[in-house]
């Protein structure tokens, strides 16, 4: 289930697979990633870094897709905002990854991720706003 609060036994589940570097084991499990909860990313970032590390050493490939499952959880959900506002939730991900992004080392695996994070809600925000304005230039009543 869609932003489930995972509780340490439950990452610890999940860390104990990736940190195995077991591939099979590893793809197997990731797919838990894309049902947490938005908060883990900003309450776990030591977690975070370990699966993306993990991850980043099998493959490439690999680093994707655990990243997508993690950018899944952060981006999915709900969203609503009055006319011309961007949606606080992608306003609380690109800060929340900005703050996260200042105390990681630059080009590392989860630093990519944060950036990646960070970009995707800027998109969101922009997209957002830009259909405002368009739907505001529509209207001829």
């Amino acid at each position: 289930m869609a932003g489930e609060t995972y509780n340490r036994e439950v990452l610890d589940v999940i860390l104990k697979a990736f940190r195995s570097g077991d591939a099979k084991q590893i793809w197997a499990i990731a797919p838990l990633l894309s049902g947490a909860h938005r908060g883990l990313l900003w309450d776990e970032p030591d977690f975070v870094a370990d699966v993306l590390q993990a991850a980043a050493r099998q493959s490439n490939e690999l680093y994707h897709r655990v990243g997508g499952y993690l950018m899944s959880a952060g981006m999915s959900g709900p969203k609503s905002t009055s006319p011309g506002e961007p949606f606080p939730q992608d306003v609380e991900v690109r800060e929340q990854a900005s703050r996260i992004r200042r105390r990681l080392t630059t080009g590392s695996p989860e630093d990519r991720f944060y950036s990646a994070l960070q970009d995707r809600a800027n998109v969101e925000i922009e997209g957002a706003l830009r259909e405002d304005r368009n739907f505001d230039n529509r209207r001829e009543w």
